[in-house]
């Protein structure tokens, strides 16, 4: 059990709010943090923290990484690149995991604003009202791209992991089908505090 729970730790603690981060060296409360994590409140005042939202989700964000394995062919130097596409503040919540590392390789975040930004993403977090056509989702697809986006109705349209709001928490959906068809595979612990999965 020990063993399993040093597992979880290591990739998680990173990107945990530091309150949570010193319950983790406890090691039997460690799993309740990780699930604390996965549906945290945005904002609780009662309990003293005061989290935005889109830092909730990059934190989300960053430790998806850690449990997507990619083809080796998606890597061409040590950067693990991030894009972003929408309007809004969630690509400065983003930001603040640059240098951070994921699998070994340093976090960048890319601004993404038309399909020809896309080449060289690993990961690519997109707004809600973001539409993507056929066309770049079948680029994304061949690029073995993690999508991400802000809405769980995005995993119709190709989306691999959808980020939304259930009352004042975050929670996250997943489309196996669509990352079986991106190349890439998901871990099953990740699978395990996904609110639903789509097969």
């Amino acid at each position: 059990m020990k063993k399993r729970i040093d597992t979880y730790r290591g990739h998680w603690d990173q990107a945990l709010p530091s309150r949570v981060v010193s319950a983790v060296y406890n090691p039997a409360a460690w799993i309740i943090a990780v699930f604390f994590l996965y549906a945290f409140h945005v904002h609780s005042s009662a309990a003293g923290f005061h989290h935005p939202e889109t830092d909730v989700k990059a934190a989300f964000i960053y430790n998806f990484t850690k449990f997507i394995q990619w083809p080796e062919s998606s890597f061409r130097d040590d950067y693990l690149v991030i894009g972003y596409w929408g309007r809004g503040t969630m690509v400065d919540a983003l930001r603040k995991l640059e240098g951070r590392k994921s699998l070994d390789k340093e976090v960048k975040i890319k601004e993404v604003s038309n399909p020809c930004d896309i080449q060289g993403v690993q990961v690519l977090v997109m707004a809600e009202e973001q539409f993507i056509d056929k066309k770049t989702l079948s680029s994304l697809e061949k690029g073995h791209v993690l999508t991400i986006s802000e809405g769980k109705e995005a995993l119709e349209r190709g989306v691999i992991i959808a980020l939304f709001k259930e009352g004042n928490k975050i929670r996250f959906a997943v489309n196996l089908k669509n990352a079986g068809r991106s190349g890439l595979k998901i871990s099953s612990r990740l699978l395990k505090l996904a609110k639903f999965i789509v097969q």
